[in-house]
C-alpha cells in the first residue's frame, strides 16, 4: 500500500537530511562518484528533462515468494514521464508516474505504452552497459 500523507511528510526531514550528506559527499568525492549529479537539477527547478534514472537490485534473498524480487535481478528506468520496470523473469511494467502516482495502472500492454516500450528498453540497455 501507500504510505499516508502523514507517513511521508513525517519522513521528509529525514530524506532531506540524506540529500544535504550526499550533497556534501558529491562535492568533495565527485570523481569516485559516477553518474550525474542531481544539484543541477534542483538548481534548475521543476522544468525541463534530465537524464533518465536507473536502479537494479538483484534477487531476494529469503524474500516472500510473491515479492516481485523473488523473481531475480530487476532493473528499472525512470524517464520524466515513465517508469519502466524489468523483472528477473522478463515480465515488464511500465507507468505513467506523473498521472498515477502509486503506479497502481500498468500500462505496459497500454496503445500509449506500445509506442514508447522499445525506447525504454534502449534507454535502460544503454545505461546499464
Amino acid at each position: 500500500a501507500f504510505p499516508s500523507r502523514e507517513a511521508r511528510l513525517s519522513a521528509l526531514p529525514i530524506v532531506i537530511g540524506s540529500l544535504c550528506v550526499l550533497a556534501i559527499a558529491y562535492r568533495f568525492y565527485s570523481a569516485f562518484i559516477p553518474g550525474e549529479s542531481w544539484l543541477r537539477l534542483i538548481a534548475a527547478g521543476p522544468a525541463g528533462t534530465g537524464s533518465p534514472v536507473v536502479s537494479e537490485v538483484s534477487g531476494g534473498i529469503n524474500t516472500a515468494p510473491t515479492d516481485p524480487v523473488s523473481r531475480g535481478p530487476m532493473k528499472s528506468l525512470v524517464t520524466d514521464s515513465a517508469h519502466y520496470i524489468r523483472n528477473g523473469d522478463g515480465v515488464e511494467e511500465a507507468y505513467r508516474w506523473r498521472v498515477d502516482r502509486a503506479e497502481v495502472k500498468d500500462e505496459a500492454r497500454s496503445a500509449w505504452q506500445q509506442a514508447v516500450l522499445p525506447e525504454l528498453r534502449a534507454a535502460l540497455a544503454r545505461a546499464i552497459r
